[in-house]
């Protein structure tokens, strides 16, 4: 862990994030699609149960949604080499393998940093991590080495000093947002979203693509 650590660009503190809306909407369509297909007794039909038709218009909705998030050329393979690379100790899980809901986890139970990947493994369509910092310094700088990693690897086009001014910039625009309940702070750059969100002592980045490149599909 020691190599994450040092991974480390600047000690400052990032915020957690939120859902975007197309991913929540496939979620909700598709999860209907799923427990209704779970739901249907074979030879029957109750007057409460989905019929086929209906089913497969809601499935059908929902992939059209899925196919219009666009992709943001990242793959988990990157993440997973780099994080292996300096020895980070992540369990990984799986969520609705084999779906359109297909969601890659990754946990380090020490740092209790948490990644998700949503999307196709080799073009992810969303991606996040969220930490907790707390009193624990060892562990809070792990969070934030996690946290500056992750920025570092979906913004491959800037520069260490460039990272720096996004978190000073960040941080100060999070600090006049003192009064909201749930701080945040949205830049669009290179085509991605990315949204910086505090919750208490909870630290995150959710990236997807831009919602102006999206809108244009």
């Amino acid at each position: 862990m020691k190599k994450i650590i040092s991974l480390l660009l600047v000690p400052t503190l990032l915020v957690g994030c939120t859902s975007p809306k197309n991913t929540e909407d496939v979620k909700a369509e598709s999860s209907v699609a799923v427990k209704a297909e779970e739901k249907q007794p074979q030879g029957k039909s109750g007057s409460d149960e989905l019929d086929p038709e209906t089913i497969k218009s809601i499935q059908k909705i929902a992939k059209e949604k899925y196919d219009a998030i666009r992709g943001l050329g990242l793959t988990i393979e990157q993440f997973k080499k780099k994080l292996d690379d300096a020895g980070a100790r992540l369990e990984w899980t799986v969520s609705n393998p084999g779906t359109i809901l297909e969601t890659a986890h990754a946990k380090d139970e020490v740092a209790n940093v948490n990644f998700q990947f949503f999307g196709p493994e080799n073009d992810l369509k969303r991606l996040s991590i969220s930490g907790y910092i707390t009193d624990d310094q060892i562990k809070s700088n792990m969070v934030v080495a996690y946290l500056q990693f992750f920025l570092k690897e979906v913004l491959p086009t800037y520069s260490p000093q460039d990272i720096v001014n996004l978190f000073e910039d960040s941080m100060n625009k999070l600090a006049e947002q003192k009064q909201e309940s749930e701080p945040r702070v949205v830049y669009e750059i290179d085509g991605k979203r990315l949204t910086i969100l505090k919750i208490h002592n909870m630290i995150g980045i959710e990236v997807e693509s831009d919602k102006k490149v999206l809108e244009k599909k």
